[in-house]
């Protein structure tokens, strides 16, 4: 779904980032052959700030998927979909001598169809989802606000995706994502802080289509995590961990349950 939550848009810097998430779904009991499905992820984010308003970035993704069943593995790897984005902040307040600031930003991506996709993965008994590339081209829109009262806040992000159909006329689901994520800034000493993190993650993917217009079987879904975490923040050094659990969750019309999921990064703000 791109971006992974975390406090980035808190500090309002150029950074460069370093990170990796894993997320899974395992067959529900009675159906199938008892499948479990483990998507890693390796990307390389930057973000630039152009003037005191305007910022850009890309995020370069790469991803090793793997279904096993039984004794048997299966695996996808490559490069997933280059994505570019550009943010205006059209609201701050930021006043040293008042406790409270509020930050409001809007962003507009391009996904462009750079990574690896294969349009007969199906041959392989694996769904389309296991490409890490989409074969389309796709836009995202997103919104963060950021509220913060002295060293605790509050962050509320929401990106919404949609894809273009893919050469053989495949067409994937919207995708929207929702992120609240509370933290308090607790320092250690004159260049370390402590960020203990907690918040909620609701995510809505749209069912895919074939190219006659007849819905994908398997595909699209929803979900709410709870999501629990701390960063450690020395200088211009952020090292983040979160951990993600599934709170309520349908997904391929309730023949997979979502696994927990676990996202790190390794940042430097400049």
């Amino acid at each position: 779904m791109g971006h992974p939550a975390g406090l980035l848009t808190e500090y309002r810097k150029s950074f460069l980032s370093l990170g990796y998430s894993h997320s899974g779904f395992t067959a529900a009991p009675g159906i199938g052959e008892g499948s479990i499905d483990a998507f890693h992820t390796i990307d390389l984010s930057f973000q630039y700030f152009m003037t005191h308003r305007w910022s850009a970035g890309i995020y370069q993704p790469f991803r090793f998927n793997t279904r096993t069943i039984d004794q048997s593995i299966q695996s996808v790897s490559g490069l997933a979909d280059t994505r570019l984005h550009v943010k205006y902040t059209f609201f701050e307040q930021n006043d040293d001598s008042k406790p409270l600031e509020i930050y409001l930003d809007i962003g507009a991506g391009l996904i462009l169809p750079t990574g690896s996709y294969d349009p007969h993965l199906h041959d392989q008994d694996l769904p389309e989802n296991f490409n890490p590339g989409n074969g389309s081209l796709g836009m995202s829109l997103q919104q963060t606000s950021a509220l913060s009262y002295r060293s605790t806040g509050l962050i509320l992000k929401n990106s919404l995706t949609r894809f273009s159909k893919t050469a053989t006329d495949y067409q994937y689901g919207n995708q929207w994502s929702c992120n609240l994520l509370m933290f308090a800034d607790l320092p250690l000493d004159t260049i370390t802080s402590l960020v203990p993190m907690a918040g909620l993650q609701f995510e809505k993917v749209g069912t895919d289509l074939h190219p006659n217009g007849t819905e994908v079987h398997g595909t699209g879904g929803n979900g709410i995590f709870v999501s629990a975490g701390c960063q450690l923040k020395i200088k211009n050094w952020l090292c983040t961990f979160q951990y993600f659990i599934p709170a309520s969750h349908e997904y391929s019309g309730g023949e997979v349950n979502a696994r927990p999921r676990i996202n790190c990064q390794l940042t430097h703000l400049f």
